[in-house]
């Protein structure tokens, strides 16, 4: 969850891909590491592995926030 809703990890896939990277990822990694680069696959990986999680009162508040932007 702590990665669901970060802006760099907002990529659509239909429900076949997204079951297919969830059992072998390898190949979304290197999309993701082609288009932002190996930074923001580090910095989303350590948000994954993280022990602190996103607060639904901090997920309330961003998304709050996105939908003022839009």
């Amino acid at each position: 969850m702590v990665t669901r809703f970060d802006l760099w990890n907002c990529n659509s896939m239909c429900v076949e891909c997204n079951r297919r990277h969830n059992v072998d990822p390898s190949s979304y990694i290197r999309f993701m590491i082609e288009h932002y680069g190996p930074d923001v696959v580090a910095e989303l990986n350590g948000s994954r592995m993280s022990v602190r999680k996103v607060t639904d009162e901090e997920l309330r508040l961003t998304l709050d926030r996105l939908r003022r932007a839009v």
